[in-house]
């Protein structure tokens, strides 16, 4: 066995659950993780922006003090009938902004799936 598995087998979960949209856990090591979808709702990604468009989402909000260190890993992908992208417009320990982009000007009903990971403690 290398070291490397070894490592993560001694690892374990010491708390998880939901609050609002997200699923947690807190690691023994220090690792804090949660992912969560968004509900649908309707965007217009009808700003200007070179040869494309976007449209900034209110920031989200992530489970109260789940993040205390650095996060080092955040996705964002967004599930539309037509073709829209997520880009992780900004974070703290306490939140991420989002902007959807499109190549077009649209208006499209959006579902986000948001993932971060980081440290806790």
């Amino acid at each position: 066995m290398c070291k490397i598995s070894a490592l993560y087998n001694n690892d374990f979960v010491v708390e998880q659950g939901t609050s609002g949209i997200w699923t947690y856990r807190k690691w023994n090591s220090g690792i804090a993780e949660c992912w969560g979808m968004t509900s649908l709702k309707t965007y217009d990604v009808t700003t200007a922006s070179g040869k494309g468009y976007f449209c900034d989402v209110n920031t989200i909000v992530f489970p109260t003090s789940l993040f205390s260190a650095g996060i080092t890993h955040i996705d964002a992908t967004a599930n539309s009938g037509g073709l829209i992208w997520c880009m992780v417009g900004g974070y703290s320990y306490n939140a991420v902004a989002v902007r959807l982009c499109s190549p077009n000007a649209t208006t499209t009903a959006v579902r986000m799936q948001i993932s971060a990971k980081g440290k806790w403690k």
